[in-house]
């Protein structure tokens, strides 16, 4: 009887401790709980984009192929939004995935993992990498001037989309984040209206455009992975001389020329809490 009572009173204090910390999430970032509503009710305020050159565009969306829930509600934004050049890529599956036979293949550095993150990557990592890598790889083939590539739980903010300008991009550019974490918000260096150098950009490759230019190169050296898919573009970056990144020097196989847009026109639904991970209980 008395373990009965402890058991239920530690529920208890558990219980209590997950609300505290859903509400601490709520105060500290008001918009999850507004996504996580959003996702519940399967909805999400996307527009029509009348910007010519983002509508029409060519998009590859990386996604699962086993991943219908989200491949029918990107279906539904796509459609309101009018995007006309819209394709799925089957992403890599990581349960597909042998660790010893990436290595042998010469797919997947293990040595060099370890080297600049101080342990192996594991699967899902490395799937992410090359279902990137073979974005990079269909650009380049199909010599598109530009493309957009995505994964599978972007959400569109359309009125940012619509804001964005490829004419005031710099001359020779690589690639441009759509969406960025940020090492300060807003984020430093400016360029032009609501361009800016990725000096505060930490990460995320949730949805950025990419010249053929930027693709060509990274289709030759995404492989062997050893970094996970943002940070193996983080390394790549350009990075000024008297700027410290956390990337700089660490393990870039080349070098792009690299910018991002501020805010961001295209939501990480999974960060945001769209797909439940922001809120640190499901409620």
């Amino acid at each position: 009887m008395k373990l009965y009572f402890f058991s239920f009173d530690k529920g208890l204090r558990m219980t209590k401790l997950n609300i505290s910390k859903k509400f601490k999430t709520v105060l500290l970032n008001p918009s999850s709980f507004l996504y996580f509503v959003y996702g519940k009710l399967n909805y999400f305020p996307t527009g029509i984009v009348i910007n010519k050159t983002m509508r029409d565009i060519p998009i590859y969306c990386i996604s699962l192929k086993q991943a219908t829930t989200r491949r029918s509600f990107m279906d539904k934004q796509v459609a309101k939004a009018g995007f006309t050049n819209f394709n799925f890529i089957d992403s890599v599956d990581a349960l597909s995935l042998n660790i010893d036979t990436l290595m042998k293949e010469g797919i997947y550095n293990d040595a060099l993992s370890k080297k600049y993150h101080g342990r192996s990557l594991n699967l899902g990592e490395i799937a992410c990498s090359l279902s990137h890598g073979k974005i990079y790889e269909i650009i380049a083939k199909a010599l598109h001037p530009f493309a957009l590539i995505l994964e599978d739980d972007a959400l569109f903010v359309t009125k940012r989309i619509n804001a964005v300008d490829i004419s005031i991009f710099p001359s020779g550019w690589d690639i441009v984040f759509l969406n960025s974490f940020y090492s300060s918000t807003p984020p430093e260096g400016n360029i032009k209206n609501n361009l800016y150098s990725t000096q505060s950009w930490k990460g995320s490759c949730a949805a950025y455009l990419i010249s053929l230019k930027g693709a060509t190169k990274l289709a030759k050296s995404y492989k062997p992975v050893f970094h996970a898919a943002d940070g193996f573009v983080g390394r790549c970056m350009a990075c000024p001389e008297d700027h410290e990144h956390d990337f700089k020097g660490q393990g870039g196989a080349t070098i792009i020329d690299a910018y991002l847009i501020f805010p961001d026109c295209i939501l990480n639904g999974s960060s945001v809490g769209f797909w439940n991970t922001t809120l640190p209980v499901n409620f």
